[in-house]
């Protein structure tokens, strides 16, 4: 056993949601992944997931704060003694949490070595790095980046320069070392060390994301970034440039894995694509059938439509998969194809929603509206177009400005966004989370787009409705207020309804 202990933090963070018992709470599978590949090269590794350990707790009204206090955070950074400690920041919004925690290991012993990784600190190194708390940001994947950095620590006969996708600090200048080595095969790499995690407390969780058969649910990872280049995903910034699969009979392995160590009855593929391979989703579906593991599974993400047809889907729901989401974004061809480069034709996603239907998936769907380009004929058409899906429910959401991508690139040139402030909008919780719109489009206020978007979900849920009634019974089962809140989404459809018929006949 080597010397350098490493302890990894995911901190705790904010949520905005309605009710306390909606906040989610995920098993962090990118620090698992790290501390599996550290294990395997005799490094004494631990995890502190401070969002599962502490709990959850009224922030202002409708935001809560997950997890441990900071307070509580020291006490545990303490009791671990550390030499090295890395920190998990997944999104924009949990910076400023991030960073208090790099400061509180720099206050308990400003020798230990501090690294950040995740989307964020991969395109915004020069951030972190000017806090003064941190050392290094990892940039990109970042298994093996660890696992170097961690031998230049314990070792001292590596040069910084040597390792690839790292920034640090060099008198004063922000260094950085491109990421340019990505891994070819993600069957490689040892599955994530959940044994190091509190896995029950994830299980106590009864939060739902879109859906959920079983508490005991788990999380697999069975590819590495995507294939397609939408307009507004960041993916490629940290997951690499190509889309690269884990062997079928690898990922199976590692589902029955989680079936007989923890009892998993439910399975989420997290992947951002794990669709792409037509031939590859049904050698995973054989092999989950081969096996009789009797699991449910659900691709959260989202998955390739155009690598969908019925003998796939068949497989994919006698297999046990339950729930699709469809990456639709929108009803109108322009905005799809042109604008968001998604490549997908709306007659396929009629075929594919249509099979999925008969076939008995739940069907939900994400779509975007208010990019440049955006009309209010395009919002109509996309509303359209949802109400004609057998859809269940729907996620109507802004676009995402993302450094990195290139619709973040064409905002800054373009003046919809100010660079400053828009970096400060991503890291403040009031304004970042989950939705709140920061492009100033010339032709559409926000304001306008709001009103859209509350359009939009108010015509799709009455239309649900009308065509399939029983639908609002499973509706309430996830969330018996709807029923409270029926009087009055009747009521706004049936004012919206007479000022279209007023507006038509002036």
């Amino acid at each position: 056993m080597k010397n350098t202990k490493v302890l990894l933090i995911n901190p705790p963070y904010l949520n905005r949601t309605r009710r306390k018992k909606d906040v989610n709470v995920v098993l962090p599978l990118s620090l698992a992944y790290i501390a599996a590949v550290l294990e395997k090269n005799d490094y004494k590794v631990s995890i502190i997931d401070a969002a599962v350990e502490g709990d959850v707790k009224q922030f202002e009204e409708g935001i809560f704060h997950v997890g441990l206090s900071f307070d509580e955070l020291r006490e545990r950074i303490k009791q671990e003694n550390p030499d090295v400690v890395g920190v998990s920041c997944p999104f924009a919004i949990r910076m400023k949490f991030t960073v208090e925690t790099c400061k509180i290991i720099k206050e308990i012993n400003p020798d230990i070595k501090v690294f950040v990784g995740g989307i964020h600190p991969s395109v915004n190194y020069g951030d972190f790095l000017k806090t003064g708390y941190i050392d290094y940001v990892l940039i990109a994947e970042a298994e093996l980046t660890t696992l170097d950095l961690v031998n230049h620590i314990e070792n001292k006969d590596t040069n910084l320069l040597d390792i690839d996708g790292i920034a640090y600090m060099d008198n004063g200048e922000v260094r950085k070392n491109p990421k340019t080595k990505f891994i070819k095969n993600p069957s490689e790499l040892p599955w994530p060390a959940r044994h190091l995690l509190k896995v029950e407390k994830y299980f106590e969780n009864s939060a739902v994301r879109w859906d959920k058969k079983s508490k005991r649910e788990m999380s697999v990872i069975t590819s590495r970034s995507c294939h397609q280049r939408c307009t507004f995903c960041s993916v490629h910034s940290v997951g690499g440039p190509t889309w690269r699969p884990r062997d079928p009979i690898d990922v199976v392995d590692e589902i029955e894995h989680l079936v007989k160590t923890y009892h998993a009855k439910e399975i989420a593929l997290e992947d951002d694509n794990p669709t792409v391979s037509r031939e590859r989703t049904k050698a995973i579906c054989n092999e989950i059938i081969k096996r009789k593991l009797n699991i449910y599974w659900k691709v959260p993400a989202g998955v390739s439509i155009r690598t969908l047809d019925r003998e796939v889907l068949t497989l994919m729901r006698k297999s046990g998969c339950y729930s699709l989401n469809l990456p639709i974004e929108s009803g109108d061809d322009y905005m799809l194809n042109t604008v968001m480069n998604k490549q997908l034709s709306l007659d396929k996603v009629r075929e594919i929603a249509g099979i999925a239907h008969e076939l008995g998936f739940i069907l939900n769907a994400y779509f975007i509206i208010g990019m440049p380009g955006e009309t209010p004929q395009s919002i109509r058409n996309s509303i359209e177009f949802a109400k004609e899906l057998p859809l269940d429910k729907i996620t109507v959401i802004f676009p995402s400005v993302l450094p990195g991508t290139a619709f973040y690139n064409d905002c800054i040139k373009n003046g919809y966004i100010d660079k400053e402030e828009h970096m400060k909008n991503l890291t403040d919780h009031h304004l970042a989370l989950f939705g709140d719109y920061m492009i100033k489009l010339p032709n559409m206020p926000q304001e306008e787009l709001i009103k859209y978007r509350e359009m939009f979900y108010r015509e799709f849920t009455m239309s649900k409705l009308k065509k399939r009634p029983w639908s609002f019974l499973y509706l309430l089962k996830r969330d018996p207020s709807a029923l409270l809140k029926l009087p009055g989404m009747l009521s706004r459809h049936i004012r919206s309804l007479s000022k279209h018929l007023a507006s038509q006949t002036s």
